[in-house]
């Protein structure tokens, strides 16, 4: 059994442009015992995210607005009943709401309001521009980690800094081999 991991790429990011965020997808993908599903953030792109591509994911990463679409996803599956039982883990990178709506009730909120199937949450934030949010609901389980000082552009460079790269490779990696161990016992 492997993990499987659902990446979302964020704004103007399209499936294999050789963009940061492939290469950092393509990075998770050698990790061992990991299968990896790509995904842009626009819907309406074919090769979008769409509410069904959720269900069934170990470890969800999503990038900028890619954070926004998979919010987005998660308030329809929730008012449709819909919504997976379970969701391992979710890492968010440097997650910018996207429409007026959103945007207010992640602002005014305090940021990100992760749903109760998730059962940890990483959230790497940047505070250049554009800002993105933190986990709201932070707890034990669902962990906000500032991230500055990046080369260049913070929330752009996140998607190719080193530090970035080694807490997501490290969280993935280890739960992979918890999968690998329970499929084993």
């Amino acid at each position: 059994m492997k993990l499987n991991v659902l990446m979302v790429s964020g704004f103007r990011i399209h499936i294999d442009d050789g963009s940061d965020f492939w290469k950092l997808a393509d990075s998770v993908a050698d990790l061992p015992n990991v299968t990896v599903t790509d995904r842009t953030w626009d819907s309406d792109d074919p090769s979008g995210l769409q509410d069904s591509d959720l269900a069934g994911r170990d470890v969800i990463l999503c990038y900028s607005w890619g954070v926004a679409s998979v919010f987005k996803a998660f308030d329809r599956l929730t008012k449709a009943g819909t919504m997976p039982d379970r969701i391992p883990l979710l890492v968010i990178m440097a997650g910018v709401p996207r429409g007026i709506g959103q945007c207010l009730e992640v602002a005014l909120g305090g940021g990100w309001k992760v749903p109760a199937a998730v059962t940890e949450a990483v959230c790497l934030q940047v505070d250049s521009f554009p800002v993105s949010y933190p986990i709201a609901n932070s707890e034990p389980e669902r962990v906000n980690i500032l991230i500055t000082g990046i080369p260049g552009n913070d929330h752009v460079g996140i998607q190719d800094f080193q530090s970035a790269h080694d807490i997501i490779l490290n969280l993935i990696a280890s739960a992979a081999c918890a999968c690998a161990q329970k499929a084993a016992a």
